[in-house]
């Protein structure tokens, strides 16, 4: 009865439910990265599910033009279970439904509340997990991140997402 109330109350107004899930994430790390260097944002061994997460982009000092080439520049890589290619490989504000410009924008499982971009969307992994981030703008960038994870469930399915990006050619 219980899980049936939280989730109607997630349904009901997804933004309070992300919030509240940003609100459950820590900081636990924060990353700057000069252009094209990579790093770890966010890293853990061991079995678990990771329930939630949240990064923050550090828009102190950026122009609007710069926040908004963050979005498309500043890929993000989630890697599960030590493999060699990545589970989630998509930019930062593609994953979150800010592809061009930041907006706030929530539903159920992932979204940008305030300044915290969340994603509720569960991620069973057995033996750790690592969030990654990799700066394709020509511009340095600072990102927080946090996340919550708990005990793994038996039958838990795995996330896996990428991107394609196709060139428009006059409507062929």
């Amino acid at each position: 009865r219980t899980a049936l109330e939280t989730a109607r109350k997630a349904w009901s107004d997804p933004a309070a439910a992300l919030e509240a899930a940003a609100a459950e994430c820590p900081r636990e790390g924060r990353l700057a990265l000069a252009p094209g260097d990579s790093g770890k944002i966010l890293s853990r061994e061991g079995s678990g599910v990771v329930r939630a997460f949240r990064l923050r982009p550090v828009f102190d000092q950026e122009s609007a033009l710069d926040r908004s080439r963050l979005l498309r520049g500043v890929g993000l890589r989630i890697f599960v279970d030590g493999a060699g290619r990545p589970s989630v490989a998509v930019p930062l504000g593609d994953f979150f439904g800010n592809p061009g410009h930041r907006h706030g924008f929530a539903a159920v499982a992932l979204g940008r509340v305030g300044d915290d971009w969340v994603c509720r969307l569960p991620v069973p992994v057995r033996e750790g997990s690592e969030v990654e981030l990799e700066n394709g703008a020509d511009f340095p960038v600072e990102v927080e991140g946090g996340w919550k994870v708990g005990n793994v469930a038996d039958g838990l399915r795995f996330l896996h997402a990428s991107f394609s990006a196709m060139a428009s050619t006059g409507g062929k």
